[in-house]
């Protein structure tokens, strides 16, 4: 379960949306299926735009941002916290996510 409101909110659309996919799949009649299925593609859509720009905010947002660094523990530097803090946006990892 992801910490953040707006995270868990995509996630539960996600799994919504695959049962609903999942249903419309199994309706009988080919048309309704069809139609169904039709209108659940503008919600994937849309699902899909939420997913990136989360994706986006992630990116920009994840500190600190120390390229080459694999792991951290008890002996890591810890930035100061009386100095100001200029974020590190790696633009090329975030035109990808587009």
């Amino acid at each position: 379960r992801p910490n953040d409101r707006d995270a868990f909110a995509l996630a539960t659309g996600i799994l919504e949306h695959r049962f609903a996919t999942v249903k419309a799949e199994r309706l009988p009649l080919g048309s309704e299926r069809f139609e169904a299925l039709k209108s659940l593609q503008k919600e994937r859509e849309l699902l899909q735009e939420t997913f990136n720009h989360q994706k986006r905010h992630w990116i920009a947002w994840s500190y600190p941002i120390i390229t080459g660094r694999q792991r951290f523990d008890e002996n890591t530097p810890v930035p100061p916290t009386d100095a100001d803090y200029s974020p590190i946006i790696d633009l090329e990892a975030l035109d990808q996510s587009n």
